[in-house]
């Protein structure tokens, strides 16, 4: 038992280890417009660990349970926001760019005004991203906006499609997973950032 937690403890330093430099390839301070934190996402598998970690022997307890279901609910929507904001901030009143571009604090102000400005025209949820091709964009968004070429709906037909199999494949390997399991997962995962840093070092001298 020791020797399983070892190694996975190892390949989990190794693992935030190449995803800190793989991050560290960004030039720009604000992770390509999503405040860096899309690019944690592949860190979901350790950190998830240690959250359960952190948090499972409170969970029996009903008031934290609403607690953490609250603030999960709450940290959701304001990366929500922060998203929205800054994929709309080409357009007036969402972000002041000037700012955000040279890493100047930009405050909660422009926070506040977006969440007031989505809660009084919910409808610009379902205009279509700026700068966002075509096929990228949602498939309501598609719908609404009056696109009729088929292969616009082929990326995010393909993701609806898939979405609830993986979804449904979690909840599988939820079943049969061991801590060995855990290890080779890690290690898979591992692989895919040594071979996404090559790839990027490639193309970043090209």
């Amino acid at each position: 038992m020791g020797d399983v937690e070892s190694g996975l403890k190892i390949i989990s330093i190794v693992y935030l280890t190449l995803l800190v430099i793989l991050i560290g390839y960004r030039v720009d301070w604000f992770g390509g417009g999503g405040f860096g934190t899309r690019y944690f996402i592949e860190a979901l598998p350790i950190l998830s660990i240690g959250f359960v970690s952190l948090v499972g022997k409170y969970l029996r307890m009903h008031v934290l349970r609403w607690v953490l279901l609250v603030g999960s609910i709450i940290l959701v929507g304001h990366q929500y926001l922060l998203m929205y904001a800054t994929e709309h901030g080409i357009n007036p009143g969402w972000l002041p760019l000037e700012r955000y571009y040279q890493g100047q604090y930009i405050g909660l102000g422009f926070q506040i005004k977006s969440l007031k400005r989505l809660l009084k025209q919910p409808s610009i949820l379902f205009l279509p991203r700026p700068f966002v091709a075509d096929d990228r964009q949602t498939i309501l968004v598609s719908l609404l906006s009056g696109v009729r070429d088929l292969k616009v709906y082929f990326i995010p037909g393909i993701a609806m499609f898939f979405t609830p199999l993986v979804v449904f494949g979690v909840f599988c390997f939820k079943k049969i997973t061991r801590r060995k399991n855990v290890i080779l997962l890690t290690i898979l995962v591992l692989i895919y950032l040594l071979i996404w840093s090559i790839y990027l070092l490639i193309v970043g001298r090209v």
